[in-house]
């Protein structure tokens, strides 16, 4: 199986319309897929640092080089020539999907995140089989999930519970991004977990932190990329949560939430037992014990 990320890559921006492209799609999207504060930031800066083999920490401004949000304003607002959130939904996912294919024909391996459920909206899918090759998707002990949703949205935590356990739960349009489609926490992971049309690996935070080398490895290993076990540990080092931490303190982070004090909060597991009031901890349980237990949760 061919993996061509060698190089930095220049992906679609504002200064970059899209063509729509002619001829039959190429499967080579890779979903970098979570709910919100599951580790994919941590997830795209080992990808990033692993492909472009630096000999420093690769700085996290640096990591649109192998990766990019499904998010992101400013590419659909140059391949409309309009501000998108105008649109209708049905005209907006027209748009989404136009930007998806022209990205699947760039190389045979294009790395995307998204926060979307694997669902549908205005009967177009957010994750369109048709330009997809696999999936990587990060899951999270929502009882420590919560705890860092509402620190980034601002709100409270007895929030963040409900918000997480709404099926219609989603992050409106923003300056800089376009309406993200989350659904409860138990739906969006059931959404990429029992996937039927593309390859999906799902990987939980907690064995990421437990074992980085080992889980990391795992994954290039199920994408099929080359695997370096020197470099795998030389981007485990660049990536880890000091790293990170350290170079925000330094330089800032532009996904940091308006209200927050910093992106990169804790970096650990179990938070939630001496940080979570005991009520919201049940509640959590309550609303998604299903999902909980099969991922052994609870």
């Amino acid at each position: 199986m061919r993996f061509d990320l060698t190089s930095p890559r220049d992906y679609p921006s504002a200064h970059s319309a899209i063509p729509d492209p002619p001829g039959p799609m190429q499967k080579s999207i890779i979903w970098l897929a979570s709910y919100p504060k599951s580790g994919n930031t941590w997830l795209r800066v080992f990808l990033a640092n692993y492909f472009l083999g630096a000999d420093h920490p690769l700085p996290l401004d640096q990591m649109h080089h192998v990766s990019f949000g499904d998010s992101a304003l400013a590419p659909l607002a140059e391949l409309a020539k309009c501000d998108p959130r105008r649109l209708a939904p049905k005209d907006l996912m027209a748009l989404r999907q136009q930007r998806l294919r022209a990205v699947s024909l760039r190389g045979d391996a294009n790395f995307v995140k998204t926060h979307n459920a694997n669902g549908q909206v205005a009967s177009a899918d957010l994750i369109p089989p048709e330009v997809t090759r696999a999936a990587i998707h990060l899951v999270r002990d929502p009882r420590d999930l919560a705890l860092s949703y509402a620190d980034h949205w601002g709100i409270s935590v007895a929030e963040a519970v409900k918000q997480m356990s709404d099926p219609k739960n989603r992050v409106d349009h923003t300056p800089k991004t376009v309406a993200q489609y989350l659904g409860s926490w138990s739906d969006h992971t059931l959404s990429w977990a029992s996937a039927q049309r593309f390859p999906v690996i799902t990987l939980r935070y907690e064995d990421l932190l437990a074992d980085p080398d080992v889980s990391f490895t795992r994954l290039l290993h199920a994408i099929g990329a080359p695997v370096d076990p020197a470099i795998v540990s030389q981007s485990v080092a660049f990536s880890n949560f000091d790293q990170l931490s350290s170079q925000e303190a330094r330089s800032g982070f532009e996904e940091k939430g308006h209200t927050q004090a910093q992106f990169f909060r804790k970096g650990t597991a179990g938070h939630w037992q001496r940080s979570l009031d005991p009520r919201l901890a049940d509640q959590i349980a309550q609303d998604h014990r299903q999902v909980m237990q099969r991922f052994g949760y609870l």
